[in-house]
């Protein structure tokens, strides 16, 4: 990998995480165990399984992520919240 493959990989790791608060558009199922969300405003997300009862469609939910593109990354425990 490059130098700069890495520097990127690094520094995203070292930004923290903030709390989002977004509207649930649409909701999958994935076959290896997660479950994929899109927002309302074009966003994705993709969850484990075990928060699948809160994340239902047109739910408020607010939880720990961390943005890359048109996807976001939730923490692994994203303190989820339906509002």
């Amino acid at each position: 990998m490059r130098k700069s493959k890495i520097f990127k990989v690094v520094s995203n790791m070292l930004i923290k995480p903030k709390k989002v608060r977004k509207e649930i558009s649409s909701v999958f199922n994935d076959n290896k165990g997660y479950v994929i969300v899109n927002f309302t405003d074009g966003t994705k997300a993709r969850f484990y399984k075990k928060y699948s009862h809160k994340l239902l469609k047109e739910n408020i939910v607010e939880f720990k992520t961390r943005r890359k593109g048109r996807w976001l990354n939730p923490d692994k425990n994203p303190n989820l919240k339906v509002v």
